[in-house]
């Protein structure tokens, strides 16, 4: 893999294209970055130090790449292609390999994977875990820098479908592994043209519902059905043994906090669930919640509030059993009203639609307060001490969908 012989000097910066089709945040995230040691760079055995280019968590011990992960296996089928990430020659291809590995075999290596040779910078660059059959290059082939050379897959040393992307010095036998990237106190030393900004936020990526209760948040092995997608619902009946929330989510932090709340068609919380994440920074994690099958007479559109630290993240819904024309016709819930004192109101707007506006008004009808709304997943109403104690009408709406609501001060 590393031809030793006298390496010449290089004649220019390296400068490299993202080797993964895509935008980032949307197509691909990058939940792993080479492995470095505490001074002089990444490591090829563990040794018990785990830290990124940026001091940040973003790798594990004796990682030599950087991992491009894609949300599923569906969106791997779909085709997520692979480019060269420099010019230069095939010097290898490995394909055929199976390609869903979700065991994560350390023997099982690079699985279906591309080398290639950079001549003008003396490096060699490599493309792991491709999807089989996909490798649309041979060796000897001359290939430009942006050129397709074959698709993200799941094979070899895999848990998820993604790309593991190495670039090494040549001629080299201690620490060839270069981290494109550079450190932090290591300027100019990174080499991509247009990279994407170190990402430690967090974000839910995909969501959803199934019907079944066999995954575990912190048990990776057990997220298969969701890496698949299999059985996503939106519509259940009382054959469904559970209902079942999912999130795809990204960024969370030794310490972070996510929560959960169903509530009924009729507006009152049926069930609600905290998790904290005490022991590793997740940078891609499924999380799941399940109620059991609710009775029967709670038919109707049902609502999740899905939290990060106490966050509003999403709101989603889905129907339970028989829903009547006027449950049909809105396909998305209410918004949700709670009482945060006797003089406050928080109204929870579901995700779906785009509400620009919102009105109060007395029981006599009269305009009382009128409210331009910009993108808010929340809206917090106090109420002088001068208004009296009763019932109000609110309305929130866009120029398709209205919805009037009451609420009532004390």
């Amino acid at each position: 893999m590393i031809l030793l012989a006298a390496s010449p000097k290089i004649s220019k910066t390296q400068v490299l294209t993202i080797p993964i089709k895509g935008v980032y945040g949307v197509d691909y995230i990058i939940v792993n970055y080479p492995d470095w040691h505490a001074d002089d760079g990444p490591v090829l055995v563990e040794d018990g130090f785990k830290s990124d280019h940026n001091n940040g968590s973003k790798t594990y011990d004796g990682h030599q790449g950087t991992d491009f992960v894609i949300s599923g296996f569906p969106q791997m089928d779909s085709s997520v292609y692979v480019m060269a990430a420099d010019a230069g020659k095939i010097i290898h291809v490995t394909d055929g390999l199976f390609d869903r590995e979700t065991d994560g075999i350390k023997e099982y290596g690079l699985g279906n994977y591309i080398g290639i040779y950079h001549p003008s910078s003396n490096t060699y660059s490599y493309y792991g875990h491709l999807k089989t059959n996909s490798v649309i290059v041979k060796v000897g082939e001359v290939v430009s820098a942006g050129q397709t050379i074959a698709e993200v897959g799941s094979s070899g040393n895999s848990t998820d479908p993604h790309l593991h992307f190495e670039l090494w010095k040549k001629g080299v036998l201690s620490d060839p592994a270069i981290d494109p990237w550079g450190m932090s106190h290591d300027s100019g030393s990174a080499r991509w043209k247009s990279p994407p900004t170190y990402d430690d936020s967090y974000a839910v990526w995909e969501s959803g519902f199934v019907n079944y209760d066999s995954v575990e948040n912190f048990v990776p092995a057990t997220w298969f059905p969701l890496r698949e997608r299999s059985a996503l619902k939106s519509n259940f009946n009382n054959a469904d043994p559970f209902f079942t929330f999912w999130a795809l989510q990204y960024g969370l932090k030794v310490g972070d906090k996510t929560s959960i709340k169903w509530y009924e068609p009729n507006g009152d919380l049926y069930a609600s669930e905290s998790t904290s994440y005490l022991t590793q920074d997740w940078w891609f994690h499924y999380y799941n919640h399940s109620i059991p099958t609710p009775p029967l007479s709670k038919q109707g559109v049902w609502n999740i509030l899905f939290y990060y630290n106490d966050t509003l993240q999403l709101t989603k819904s889905f129907s339970y059993g028989h829903l009547t024309n006027k449950e049909k016709q809105l396909k998305i819930p209410k918004p949700i009203i709670q009482n945060l004192d006797k003089k406050t109101i928080l109204i929870i707007l579901p995700d779906d639609i785009l509400y620009n506006e919102l009105k109060l008004y007395n029981l006599e009808g009269k305009l009382l307060l009128k409210e331009r709304l910009s993108g808010l997943k929340e809206v917090e109403l106090s109420f002088p001490n001068t208004f009296e104690s009763g019932t109000y009408i609110v309305a929130i709406g866009n120029d398709k969908t209205r919805h009037i609501l009451k609420v009532f001060i004390e």
